[in-house]
C-alpha cells in the first residue's frame, strides 16, 4: 500500500506540474524534472530513516510478545532518535546546498535552478517529520497493529498530500500553482506527524 501510494502521489503531482506549469513562466518541463530529483533526494532519505525502523523491528516485536514494555519503549525512542538525527542533517542540507545536490543530477537553466532551489527548500523542508512518521508506521507493523500502521503509512502521501496539492495548486492559479502546491508537503508533514504523535501517545498510555 505504501508503494501505490508512492505511485500514485507520483502520477497526480506530475500531472498538476503539466497542467499549471503549462501557463506558468517555467513552462512543464521544468517542475516536472525537478519533482523527479526531489523525489530521488525523498526516497534516499526515507530509505535511511526506514531501515533503521526496520531494523528494530525483531526487537520491538519480541520484546512486546514477551511483555518487556519498557524495552519496547526504550527501542523506539532509539529509532526516534537516530531518525531525528538523521532528518535534522538532511534538512540542513536541502537547506543550505539545495544549488550543489541539484548539480549531482545535471545542469540547467538560469529559470530551472531557481525553482529547483525554491522547490528543494519548500517540498523537503519538513522532512523530519517524514522520516518519524514512516517510522512510527513500521513501530504498529511490529506491534501486530496493521489497521494502525496502515492508517499511519497512507495518511501522508494519500489521504493529505493528495488533496493539498490539488487545492493549493488550484489557488495559485495559472501563474503560480507550480509554486503553491510544494507547500502542500510540510502542511502534509505536519498534519500526520501530529496523528502519528496522537497514535503512539494513546498506545503507551494503555
Amino acid at each position: 500500500l505504501t508503494n501505490i501510494s508512492t505511485v500514485v502521489l507520483s502520477i497526480v503531482t506530475n500531472v498538476l506540474l503539466a497542467k499549471y506549469g503549462a501557463t506558468s513562466v517555467c513552462g512543464p518541463d521544468i517542475p516536472i524534472a525537478v519533482i523527479g530529483i526531489i523525489f530521488k533526494v525523498f526516497g534516499i532519505i526515507i530509505s535511511i530513516a526506514v531501515g533503521l525502523a526496520i531494523g528494530g523491528q525483531p526487537i520491538i516485536g519480541y520484546n512486546y510478545g514477551a511483555g518487556d514494555k519498557g524495552r519496547v519503549k526504550k527501542t523506539f525512542k532509539t529509532i526516534v532518535l537516530c531518525d531525528t538525527v538523521i532528518g535534522i542533517i538532511a534538512t540542513m542540507l536541502i537547506e543550505a546546498i539545495p544549488h550543489i545536490i541539484i548539480g549531482w543530477f545535471g545542469e540547467g537553466s538560469k529559470l530551472y535552478i531557481q525553482y529547483a532551489v525554491m522547490a528543494f527548500r519548500i517540498y523537503l523542508s519538513l522532512i523530519m517529520l517524514t522520516c518519524l512518521t514512516k517510522a512510527t508506521a513500521i513501530f504498529f507493523q511490529s506491534l501486530g497493529k496493521p489497521v494502525t500502521a496502515i492508517a499511519v503509512a497512507i495518511s501522508r502521501d494519500v489521504v493529505i498530500l493528495i488533496p493539498a496539492l490539488i487545492i493549493l495548486a488550484a489557488v495559485g492559479g495559472a501563474d503560480k500553482g507550480v509554486e503553491s502546491l510544494l507547500w502542500a508537503a510540510p502542511i502534509a508533514d505536519i498534519i500526520s506527524a501530529v496523528l502519528a504523535v496522537i497514535l503512539v501517545a494513546v498506545f503507551f498510555k494503555k
